[in-house]
């Protein structure tokens, strides 16, 4: 599960729960996309929030669109 909120005027909020999707923020956009909390249940990581600006709202999108693909095919 992905989504993504606007917080103000050019900052929005992105919630993930995808493992991959984590790794390659940690990655490749470390600097521009900052953690705002880690979500655990029991001990074990369950999903991340960050935060991002306006630059960063194309990545975001395409990260929530590749993941509701491969939702989509599982089902049929």
């Amino acid at each position: 599960m992905s989504e993504y909120w606007k917080l103000e005027k050019g900052i929005f909020a992105f919630y993930t729960e995808n493992q991959k999707v984590m790794q390659s923020i940690k990655r490749s956009y470390s600097n521009r996309i900052r953690i705002m909390a880690e979500y655990f249940i029991d001990g074990k990581l369950r999903g991340k929030q960050y935060r991002f600006g306006n630059a960063e709202l194309r990545r975001i999108r395409g990260y929530i669109a590749s993941e509701r693909e491969k939702t989509k095919d599982l089902r049929y």
